[in-house]
């Protein structure tokens, strides 16, 4: 998790930089997150509803209906909200018909269908239309595997928690309690990972790379291949140390205990391997004779 200016600046570069290479349709759908964010963190409508057209115009330039109807929907969802459609009681406008638009989604892609059941549950909820946004409600919950892992999510559980609670006293008692047992199981859920979480989160990264946890997330990085400490193969190891807990051995072959490689000549004081079945020792050197 990011904070919002620091997402925004992100969304604006991915932008920038998927425009220069040519990438028209994640540039698209980095209009759509620039334009989602902004009416998360609540900026003045005005300024999103200019912010809106101006990306809208330029997904429908490039060519990608996915992205346009998206911020096609979001338009209409923010200029209810200033009182600029023809009721208050639906998102239809000049240039956007609820109706017509509903007609056609069948055919369209899931993402494309959860986020007008959603902006659509969040529109009937502001109007008092609490059952008609609790429909829309179900059909983005039906759909919420489309929109794993993206900001829209937050905007989706956030209307169906309030959706739910503004239902609750008008709804049958079976329906109560299937939506206090859904509250809880989210809760108990939410519970539950929260301390792996943290303990993932608070975890220190490990190894010859170790970087101060105060330090920025360039500085937390893998150093470059050239500069890493060079791998030196087991081969090349074959002598054994003075300690018993870090000693190498070299490799017997079969069964009968004979020996693959061994040093020509090794050091005074220097530890030799010992024969498969000998006994270790437990300090200092073993200065026994190898195998023959």
């Amino acid at each position: 998790m990011k904070p919002i200016p620091a997402a925004m600046e992100l969304y604006h570069s991915a932008f920038q930089q998927t425009v220069q290479l040519g990438d028209y349709q994640v540039a698209c759908y980095c209009c759509l997150f620039i334009t989602t964010v902004q009416l998360l963190a609540g900026t003045e409508l005005a300024e999103v509803s200019r912010e809106m057209v101006a990306r809208t115009d330029f997904a429908h330039k490039v060519g990608y209906p996915q992205p346009e109807d998206m911020l096609r929907v979001s338009h209409a969802f923010v200029q209810q909200m200033r009182g600029l459609t023809a009721s208050f009681e639906s998102m239809s406008m000049e240039g956007f018909d609820e109706k017509a638009f509903e007609a056609q989604l069948s055919s369209r892609m899931p993402a494309l269908r959860f986020w007008y059941a959603t902006l659509k549950a969040r529109s009937r909820f502001m109007s008092g239309a609490y059952e008609e946004a609790r429909q829309a409600v179900d059909e983005a919950k039906a759909l919420s595997w489309s929109i794993f892992g993206r900001i829209q999510q937050f905007e989706y559980h956030l209307c169906r928690a309030l959706v739910l609670a503004a239902c609750y006293r008008q709804a049958p008692a079976e329906r109560q309690q299937e939506d206090l047992k859904e509250a809880s199981r989210r809760t108990t859920s939410s519970w539950r990972s929260g301390p792996a979480t943290a303990r993932r989160r608070s975890a220190r990264p490990s190894g010859w790379w170790r970087r101060s946890w105060s330090a920025s997330s360039e500085e937390r990085t893998r150093p470059p291949r050239s500069t890493r400490r060079p791998f030196k193969p087991r081969a090349s190891r074959a002598r054994c140390t003075t300690s018993p807990r870090r000693a190498s051995w070299p490799r017997a072959s079969g069964r009968s205990g004979g020996w693959t490689s061994w040093p020509s000549s090794m050091p005074a004081g220097r530890a030799r391997p010992m024969p498969s079945g000998a006994p270790r020792a437990r300090r200092g050197t073993w200065t026994g004779s190898g195998p023959s």
